[in-house]
C-alpha cells in the first residue's frame, strides 16, 4: 500500500513538472535560429525524449525527498542545488567555455537557459516536498547529518586530480567521429597556444564546484556508505547527461550521441568516486549516533 502511495505521488508530480517544464519553454523560448534547425522527425523525438527526462529526473527527485533526513528550507535549498546547481548552472559553464562552437548561442542565450531552469526548479521542487509532508520544520529527531571522514579535506587533491582524468579521458569519446572534430573546429581554430592549459585550469575549477554541488546528497540522505556511492553516480550520471537525450538545434545527432556517453560515463564514474573518498565506513553508526545525540 505505501509503495502504491508513493508511485501516486511520484506520478502526479511528475504530471506537475511536465507543466511547469512546459511553461518555462513558453516563458523562455530558445532562438529561431536554433528551433528552425530542429526537423520534424526531431520534434517527434523530442516528445518521447521529454517523457524519459522528466520521469527519471521526478523519480530521482522523489527518493531523494522520502529518503531525506532533513525537512522545509534545508532540504528545498539542498534539493534545488543538487537538481538545477548539477544539471543546469554546471553544464552550462562548459557551454561557456565553448561557446565558439555554438554560432546560434550566445552568452544572452545561455543565461537564459540558466534562467529557465532555475524557475522550472525553484517551483517545482516544493511540490513534492509538500505532497510528502516535508516542508514542515524538521522534528527534534530529524536533524541534519553531515557525515563525512574526520579529515575529508585531505581528498580534495585526489578527487581534483580524478577528475581531470576522467575528463580529458571520456573526451576522447566524442572527438572519435569526425562530425564532432568538423563541429568543434571553430573553438580550436579560434584556441590560442595556451589553451590546453586555460582549458585544464577550468576544469580544476569545475571540479570543486562539483564537489560544491554534490555536497547536500550527504547532508540530507540518510542510509549507508554504500547507498550514498549508488545515489552520488546516478545523480551525477543521470542530471549532467539525460538533457542530452533532447534534439536541441545546436549539436549534430552524432555529436550529442558522443556527448551522451561521455558525460554520463565519466560524471557516474566520478560521483560514486567522491562518495567513496568522502563517506566513512560506517556511515550508518555515525548517523545514527548522531540522530541520538
Amino acid at each position: 500500500m505505501e509503495r502504491t502511495k508513493w508511485i501516486g505521488k511520484w506520478v502526479l508530480s511528475w504530471i506537475v513538472f511536465v507543466v511547469i517544464f512546459s511553461i518555462g519553454g513558453i516563458l523562455f523560448p530558445m532562438s529561431p535560429e536554433v528551433t528552425a534547425k530542429i526537423g520534424v522527425e526531431d520534434a517527434k523525438y523530442m516528445m518521447l525524449a521529454l517523457v524519459v527526462v522528466t520521469l527519471s529526473i521526478s523519480f530521482l527527485v522523489n527518493y531523494l525527498i522520502t529518503s531525506s533526513n532533513v525537512n522545509g528550507v534545508q532540504l528545498y535549498g539542498a534539493m534545488l542545488v543538487l537538481t538545477w546547481g548539477i544539471q543546469t548552472f554546471m553544464t552550462q559553464v562548459e557551454t561557456m567555455v565553448f561557446i565558439k562552437a555554438f554560432p546560434d548561442l550566445d552568452t544572452f542565450g545561455v543565461i537564459k537557459i540558466i534562467m529557465s531552469q532555475l524557475f522550472i526548479f525553484a517551483l517545482y521542487l516544493r511540490i513534492p516536498i509538500l505532497m510528502y509532508g516535508k516542508w514542515k520544520r524538521n522534528n527534534e529527531e530529524l536533524k541534519a547529518a553531515l557525515v563525512l571522514k574526520s579529515k575529508w579535506y585531505l581528498w580534495i587533491p585526489a578527487i581534483i586530480v580524478a577528475y581531470v582524468i576522467l575528463y580529458f579521458s571520456f573526451g576522447l569519446f566524442p572527438m572519435s567521429f569526425q562530425a564532432t572534430k568538423e563541429y568543434y573546429a571553430a573553438w580550436i581554430s579560434s584556441t590560442d597556444a595556451g589553451g590546453g592549459l586555460k582549458l585544464l585550469f577550468i576544469q580544476i575549477v569545475r571540479s570543486l564546484l562539483w564537489l560544491i554541488c554534490i555536497f547536500p546528497l550527504f547532508f540530507i540522505l540518510k542510509g549507508s556508505k554504500e547507498k550514498k556511492i549508488v545515489l552520488a553516480a546516478i545523480v551525477m550520471g543521470v542530471f549532467t547527461s539525460f538533457q542530452l537525450m533532447f534534439p536541441n538545434g545546436l549539436m549534430p545527432p552524432v555529436v550529442r550521441f558522443g556527448h551522451f556517453v561521455e558525460v554520463f560515463s565519466e560524471m557516474l564514474i566520478f560521483g560514486a568516486l567522491i562518495a567513496w573518498m568522502l563517506v566513512p565506513e560506517d556511515n550508518k553508526n555515525l548517523h545514527n549516533n548522531q540522530l541520538k545525540n
